[in-house]
């Protein structure tokens, strides 16, 4: 870390740390491996010292002067929130890869849910102790292919085909027979993976 600038403003529970690179020596991806890096070195160091608290990170888009600093802030903030709400674990996530989860956090939970068919599978899914959105959401992510969902979730092609046909099932009719209906469906998915509880 020699060749940037660093400081570090503690706050309750968080610290906010800033890096500086000169992007005539850097290119994007080079900074993105040192930042996760000394995210990984820092992760390790609490595991191995078993300390009682856990580390996220969030990290934002490259900002080019110091008065953009407030900017940079509020990405890596809702980089960080959105991070631990998708990914569920200790992680580190760039503002920059947040894609369609940049304009969905602003969604309500009551607005997403207000689909009677998204709420009818969450619903089940709630009581049931299932998770037939996460296999949808997968299923969509790899163009309807039963095999490759299959392999992403761990499970048989055959309980996958099940999850499918209870999804149907549930809403009465095939959410994805068409191109809009499915981009729509699409959109409610991600954005419910940010209500979740």
């Amino acid at each position: 870390m020699k060749t940037h600038f660093l400081f570090v403003l503690p706050n309750i529970d968080e610290i906010l740390l800033f890096v500086g690179f000169d992007r005539n020596r850097y290119e994007r991806q080079t900074y993105i491996n040192i930042v996760r890096e000394v995210f990984y070195k820092l992760q390790k160091e609490i595991y191995d010292l078993n300390l009682p608290f856990t580390l996220s990170a969030g990290v934002s888009s490259f900002v080019k002067e110091s008065t953009m600093i407030k900017k940079a802030y509020t990405e890596a903030y809702i980089a960080n929130e959105v991070g631990k709400k998708i990914y569920k674990k200790e992680s580190i996530t760039f503002y920059d890869d947040l894609g369609i989860y940049k304009f969905l956090r602003l969604v309500d939970k009551e607005d997403i849910l207000k689909d009677e068919n998204i709420r009818c599978i969450y619903e089940y899914d709630k009581k049931h102790n299932t998770n037939l959105i996460e296999t949808l959401e997968v299923f969509m992510d790899n163009n309807g292919s039963i095999k490759k969902t299959a392999e992403k979730t761990f499970m048989h092609p055959n309980t996958v085909k099940y999850r499918l046909n209870k999804i149907k099932e549930l809403v009465g009719e095939d959410i994805l027979k068409d191109g809009s209906k499915r981009f729509y469906y699409y959109v409610l998915i991600k954005a419910i993976k940010l209500i979740l509880d």
